[in-house]
């Protein structure tokens, strides 16, 4: 049963992934990411993905504000 809640788990993190690849440059800028941080968060999972996204929206909200 775990191998099943193994490939689930991957395929929703890949499937996540795809929805933000999908957005055009001008809504991920108003995310405050670009699609640089996207590629780069594919080769993360779950938990790590979000705190990297996270931490490169926040990085470019403190440069903006600066």
């Amino acid at each position: 049963m775990s191998l099943f809640s193994s490939l689930s788990h991957l395929y929703s993190s890949w499937a996540d992934s795809r929805a933000l690849e999908k957005l055009d440059a001008d809504r991920l800028n108003d995310l405050g990411l670009n699609a640089f941080d996207i590629y780069e968060s594919r080769r993360l999972f779950g938990q790590n993905r979000a705190a990297f996204l996270d931490a490169r929206r926040t990085e470019r909200a403190f440069s903006w504000l600066r």
